[in-house]
């Protein structure tokens, strides 16, 4: 079946559309606080500076060398964040999307999903797990587990997981 496999450590890529860029702070400050590293295209670069999250800068596929695309290919990445609004922001991610998928990096494409992911990967490093979860029930006690933790914010019953014949994603 299906794995679920985050990481525990590495290169976190972000970028958000306007609307979703105070979430993703809080999610990109989570990872730093977990141990990873973020790099993020200018316009969530820029809002991550203004809260204090350290971020590297990363051109977009269509801003030139070296970019995004280039360091998912070289293996450098760890996890995908992207959320995209409008028929042009979809269609430019779309080298993006498809080398996540070959490099076999985790992307998420909803806030929701990637604050799942790193309540996942939180509850993985707190819980001492050296392995992947390898079905929807483990993320979903994982999830439970830290409900307390995070002021009941999260509830198993709160998400589904979404399967597809390649991977598992988590869909609020």
């Amino acid at each position: 079946g299906a794995s679920i496999r985050f990481p525990k450590q590495g290169l976190v890529f972000i970028s958000v559309r306007d609307a979703d860029k105070q979430a993703a702070g809080e999610v990109a400050r989570q990872l730093v606080e977990l141990g990873f590293s973020i790099i993020a295209t200018k316009g969530t670069a820029a809002s991550f500076a203004q809260i204090g999250v350290p971020t590297q800068l990363i051109a977009k596929f269509h801003e030139g060398q070296p970019n995004i695309v280039d360091i998912l290919r070289d293996g450098k990445v760890a996890l995908v964040v992207n959320t995209t609004e409008g028929e042009k922001a979809i269609r430019d991610s779309y080298s993006l999307r498809r080398q996540a998928l070959v490099s076999a990096a985790p992307y998420f494409t909803t806030i929701a999903a990637a604050t799942a992911a790193v309540a996942a990967i939180d509850a993985s490093i707190v819980m001492g797990m050296g392995e992947p979860f390898h079905n929807a029930d483990a993320l979903l006690v994982a999830l439970g587990n830290l409900t307390s933790a995070w002021g009941g914010k999260w509830s198993p019953a709160s998400i589904t997981v979404a399967s597809h014949p390649c991977r598992r994603s988590i869909v609020p």
